[in-house]
């Protein structure tokens, strides 16, 4: 099995291995490194950074690029063999109010192969690592 964890970027912050004009183009270039690996993760720090800033118009446009982002890795993956997981660790860009984390549920969403063989044993953010570990050891 091969890993890989690298940055992908959006103009929003340069990053030294990558730099795209869209956000459309990281997550093309994301779908690409997937397709030569078993797991290719991506931490998407700007949605946690734009939710501590508390600022509703940075966050929409992040989450826009967030969405382009997702769109561009969606659209140029092989989805009969490949399984693009969204998730977060906590909440916080969807509460204005707060520049802190939130105790709200985050959401997993599931794109592509094999995501009714696993969405049933993912009920909370722990489920999520064994989950992922018995796909990749079939």
């Amino acid at each position: 099995m091969t890993a890989i964890l690298r940055a992908i970027q959006t103009p929003a912050i340069q990053c030294e291995a990558f730099l795209f004009n869209t956000a459309r183009d990281a997550g093309v270039n994301l779908a690409r490194l997937a397709a030569e690996n078993d797991l290719t993760l991506l931490e998407y720090f700007l949605t946690d950074a734009a939710g501590h800033k508390a600022n509703p118009a940075n966050t929409a446009r992040i989450l826009a690029e967030a969405d382009e982002l997702i769109g561009g890795a969606r659209d140029a993956s092989n989805l009969a063999n490949t399984l693009i997981v969204i998730t977060s660790d906590h909440g916080n860009v969807e509460d204005a109010t707060t520049r802190s984390h939130t105790r709200n549920p985050v959401p997993t969403i599931l794109i592509g192969a094999q995501r009714e063989r696993i969405a049933s044993r993912i009920h909370a953010l722990t489920d999520l690592a064994p989950a992922l570990a018995d796909l990749l050891a079939r």
